[in-house]
C-alpha cells in the first residue's frame, strides 16, 4: 500500500514541478530545486485541507451513526474524500 501511495504522491508532485516550470524558459538547477519544495509544500497544504474538510463533515454526519460504523469507513462517510 505504501509503495502504491508514494508513487501516486511522487507523480502528482512530478507533474506539479512541470507545470510551474514550464514558464521559466531555461530553468536553473537552484529553480528546480525551489520549485519542487514549493510544489511539495503546496500540495501538503492542499491535502491538509481536504482532510481537515472531511473530518469536519465526519463530525457533522456522525449525529446519526455509532462510532464503529465511522471508524471503520461505513455510513455517512463514504465518498467524501476529494483530492
Amino acid at each position: 500500500m505504501r509503495k502504491a501511495v508514494g508513487r501516486f504522491v511522487k507523480g502528482v508532485w512530478e507533474e506539479d514541478v512541470e507545470e510551474r516550470l514550464t514558464a521559466k524558459k531555461k530553468p536553473s538547477d537552484k529553480d528546480k530545486e525551489r520549485t519542487g519544495i514549493k510544489a511539495f509544500g503546496s500540495l501538503l497544504v492542499k491535502w491538509g485541507r481536504a482532510l481537515d474538510k472531511t473530518a469536519a463533515d465526519l463530525r457533522a454526519d456522525g449525529d446519526g451513526a455509532d462510532k464503529d460504523s465511522l471508524s471503520s469507513g461505513e455510513g455517512n462517510s463514504r465518498g467524501k474524500l476529494f483530492l
